[in-house]
């Protein structure tokens, strides 16, 4: 209802649409139970007696059970089609096929297209153009923790992701494209990563760079369990599922808490008896600590973790927290690791676009032994010296499959730090 009085007053002329935003953004900040017609009047938007005559009307539509079509409109209603430039910048980056869009008020927007960050020739948006296109909540979140997600989507541009970052006294937004979920094998990984999904308990890493594909990867195991597995799953974080028919797996996304939330939060979701567990990203001490407890109690736990190596992904999984615990958090993750994905989106050699690189180590009882000891330096080098050159052991390295792809002319030998010398690529390939 208090929608309708917004609409109301728009319709009679009586407020704009900057002043609605500003209200309802206002209510949202406050959060101490103020109806928006009082708000309205303690911004000095509207008085009693306007506020009393759109009451009366609200109520007359809602017992006739209909709105008023009869109402008088402001002329920039009528007169043309609402300003829209996100909508314009959005469907210039599907046409582009961009992957990301990166935007400040009133400066020219950017598109991710494949390697590349190219300008957009649509109109600059300005915080006004925004305001009446994202929830109350969004701009309540931004305001109280400096940061907000909201889910966007639109005919002929798509669905999106936004991300708001107040950054000093302007605004970031961040839109990721989000796309219906490909089969790994689409998206250039093993088939076999499906059997993890089938593990009773334990935990799997994803690790890469950021903007390497993490959250993709999760999603689509979550995409295999849904079809496969009778099981209930918890994501915590960054995971943007578009919408999943659940044939067997009951999945629930709750949003990535405050640091210092997460141990209650993962104990709130332990308490929902959870078969798997998700944690995207895990980059704290709390998480590390909640997902190492969580494959200790029976869930299968998946994890992104932002790292550069194998090596450095475990050690930041060691080194974080007191120095008291770690010999306990050494204990546990060679327990209970499963095995560790290494991504890399690389530039492809011909064209727009990028290609997945990846390595993948699953357990062995030497890696179990490195991380019980505490002993992760060159652990790397060590698994591949033990490991088949096959692509089917239990360790391929990331460098293996970086080999292939310049040896399929997929991608440029120097993007992959590789020496463009046949004997090199014949080697490792």
């Amino acid at each position: 209802m208090e929608a309708l009085i917004g609409r109301l007053a728009i319709q009679h002329g009586m407020l704009t649409m900057e002043q609605l935003a500003e209200a309802t953004r206002l209510q949202a900040r406050k959060r101490d139970g103020r109806r928006l017609g009082q708000v309205l009047i303690e911004l000095g938007f509207l008085d009693f007696e306007q506020l009393n005559a759109l009451l009366a009307e609200q109520r007359r539509a809602f017992e006739a059970g209909r709105l008023p079509s009869s109402l008088p409109r402001t002329p920039h209603l009528t007169s043309a089609p609402p300003r829209d430039p996100l909508a314009s910048i959005l469907r210039e980056a599907n046409a582009r096929a961009a992957t990301d869009v990166h935007l400040r008020f009133d400066q020219p927007a950017w598109l991710r297209i494949g390697a590349e960050l190219e300008p957009a020739t649509a109109a600059p948006i300005a915080e006004v153009d925004l305001e009446a296109r994202l929830s109350a909540a969004t701009w309540a979140a931004l305001a109280d923790e400096g940061q907000a997600v909201e889910i966007i989507e639109g005919d002929g541009w798509g669905r999106w992701r936004l991300r708001l970052t107040r950054q000093g006294e302007g605004v970031l937004i961040s839109a990721r494209r989000l796309m219906a979920l490909p089969e790994l094998g689409a998206l250039g990984l093993p088939g076999r990563l499906a059997l993890l999904t089938n593990h009773a308990q334990g935990l799997f890493l994803v690790t890469g760079p950021r903007g390497s594909g993490k959250s993709t990867t999760l999603a689509a195991l979550l995409r295999i369990l849904s079809e496969e597995r009778a099981a209930h799953a918890i994501a915590l974080g960054g995971l943007d599922l578009p919408p999943l028919e659940p044939r067997r797996a009951l999945i629930d996304v709750w949003p990535m808490p405050a640091p210092q939330d997460i141990a209650a939060i993962s104990r709130a979701a332990l308490r929902l008896n959870p078969d798997v567990l998700i944690f995207d990203p895990l980059r704290c001490e709390q998480g590390v600590e909640a997902a190492l407890r969580a494959a200790e109690r029976g869930c299968l736990v998946f994890a992104s973790v932002a790292s550069t190596s194998l090596e450095e992904a475990l050690t930041r999984l060691l080194i974080r927290g007191p120095a008291a615990r770690r010999a306990w958090r050494a204990a546990a993750l060679a327990d209970q690791l499963l095995g560790v994905l290494e991504q890399r989106l690389m530039p492809r050699a011909q064209g727009p676009g990028r290609v997945l690189a990846w390595g993948l180590t699953l357990s062995t009882p030497s890696l179990a032994h490195a991380l019980r000891a505490q002993r992760l330096s060159g652990v790397e080098a060590q698994l591949g010296a033990r490991a088949s050159a096959a692509m089917g052991g239990r360790h391929v390295a990331l460098r293996e499959t970086l080999a292939r792809l310049v040896k399929e002319g997929l991608i440029d030998a120097g993007a992959a730090g590789i020496k463009d010398t046949p004997s090199e690529v014949e080697a490792d390939g």
